[in-house]
């Protein structure tokens, strides 16, 4: 038999053996007669390339070359060679490219039946690793179980279904939580990360796919797809919280997922270490969901601030710490499961600050616009707390509590004039607006505490600024007041 057949027989045997396209075969065997040659040089800095025809099985073997410009600049003989000799091979060759020199081609016989082997079966190993990985990429965030193959001080390594090998990171699993050899895992696929060393496959058991795929599971409803997990937001082996929603309504969606006498949900709990679950029920209105998130806190009442993407939310003292939570997990996990800022109060507080801010408006209608008591109190009673709304309102408003034109008219006048005079302050000494980190929302609240330009707001505190401000965080108060600071030295 020639060489060729032989060649194009064990191509075919190979490709149907391991069940992979003849071309990953043919590259397979391309590098093994490379390292054979290689070893057959005893060179191990020669470059070399191997070519098998596809149709003929003809081999052809080709020495590679860097060209460098002389002599003296072959650094790696075995690798290069200088102008002169390269273009006794190639008449075209360059300085910085590579020339092709074919040479003779090694008698199969003589290659090391293993070292061939080993090449063939580690190139098909990746071949088929990278295919494995590529089935494993589309299945991203789906359950699997498989077997813990290794155990290290950072990762747990997992024989998972059909020959893959996942790897799952310290991070990617519940805290405390520890694995044996041998042991059963389950978890959901986080990604595929490929690098120049091949794909890995990550498993995480902390992932939120790993809650939705468990509940898929343990609840035939979500499984079917008439109860729907609209967000889920975990502290991995503590807490969790899971918002649903029934497309069926006839179905109540958390008696669902919480199953008799709460079967269902300590299934899942059980496979998570015990994590403690909330089964939250989802709803369009936001405020409505940050409520059912802060579950099983009751709110009082709630303030929502569109712009800013905050709600403030009031609860009975006696309740504040259930509604934070330790370490304020309960307000956290609401706030990452909404998407909304939440900070949470108590009704005294709350209560506090409204006559803080009653007491500001008040101060601003008398003694700023020059309003008298008593007209200052019906209006704050009509809902009125800024110059802008008592200059710029329609009349309609003032007439609904019993103004007449008179009246109104001065109202106006008087407010226009107190924001024509703030509008001169600001521009020259600085007009808040134009200050990065300031809300325009904020703007009325500073005003009302006399606080009017960046100068004003430079001799504040950070705490002061949070006391005027209670949605504003410590650090965006103090970024604001240092870069108020900062602009007053200019």
């Amino acid at each position: 038999m020639s060489k060729e057949k032989e060649i194009k027989m064990i191509i075919e045997a190979v490709s149907n053996e391991k069940d992979l396209p003849k071309d990953v075969v043919f590259e397979a065997l391309e590098e093994a007669l490379a390292i054979a040659h290689q070893r057959h040089l005893n060179e191990s800095e020669a470059q070399l390339e191997v070519n098998i025809d596809r149709k003929t099985g003809e081999i052809q073997t080709f020495r590679l070359w860097d060209v460098v410009a002389t002599e003296d600049d072959v650094e790696i003989p075995a690798a290069e060679c200088d102008l002169k000799a390269a273009r006794e091979i190639d008449s075209h060759a360059t300085v910085g490219k590579k020339i092709r020199q074919e040479i003779t081609s090694l008698d199969l016989g003589r290659i090391s039946a293993q070292l061939a082997k080993q090449a063939v079966y580690q190139k098909l190993k990746g071949a088929k690793r990278e295919r494995l990985a590529q089935d494993y990429e589309a299945r991203v965030g789906e359950l699997v179980i498989g077997v813990v193959k290794k155990t290290t001080r950072d990762a747990v390594v997992v024989d998972l279904p059909n020959g893959a090998e996942g790897f799952m990171p310290r991070r990617e699993m519940i805290p405390r939580e520890s694995f044996r050899l041998n042991d059963r895992v389950r978890a959901a696929i986080k990604a595929v990360v490929w690098d120049k060393k091949g794909p890995t496959i990550v498993l995480s058991r902390t992932a939120p796919s790993m809650l939705s795929q468990l509940f898929a599971i343990e609840v035939p409803e979500i499984g079917e797809g008439s109860i729907e997990i609209r967000a889920i937001a975990r502290d991995p082996g503590s807490r969790a919280k899971v918002a649903v929603q029934a497309k069926d309504t006839r179905i109540e969606p958390k008696g669902a997922c919480i199953g008799m006498r709460g079967a269902r949900v300590n299934s899942v709990m059980d496979e998570i270490s015990g994590e403690r679950i909330d089964i939250i029920l989802w709803d369009e209105n936001d405020a409505q969901f940050v409520v059912n998130a802060l579950a099983p806190a009751e709110v009082k009442s709630i303030v929502v601030d569109e712009d800013l993407k905050t709600m403030q939310v009031v609860v009975d003292k006696n309740i504040l710490s259930q509604a934070i939570g330790k370490n304020g997990q309960n307000v956290r996990l609401a706030s990452e499961l909404t998407g909304w800022k939440i900070n949470v109060i108590s009704k005294e507080d709350a209560d506090e600050i409204e006559n803080q801010e009653a007491s500001k408006t008040f101060e601003l209608f008398t003694t700023s616009i020059g309003l008298e008591s008593e007209l200052a109190e019906v209006l704050m009673q009509a809902g009125f707390t800024t110059a802008q709304e008592l200059a710029y309102v329609d009349n309609q408003e003032f007439y609904e509590i019993g103004f007449d034109d008179e009246l109104i008219d001065m109202i106006r006048e008087r407010a226009q004039e107190y924001l024509l005079e703030q509008t001169k302050v600001q521009q020259n000494q600085g007009d808040l607006s134009q200050l990065p980190g300031v809300h325009p929302s904020w703007i009325p609240i500073l005003n009302a505490d006399h606080v009017y330009t960046i100068e004003d707001l430079a001799e504040l505190s950070t705490f002061d600024l949070m006391d005027l401000i209670p949605t504003c965080l410590e650090e965006e108060a103090q970024a604001v007041i240092m870069a108020a600071r900062s602009h007053s030295q200019e």
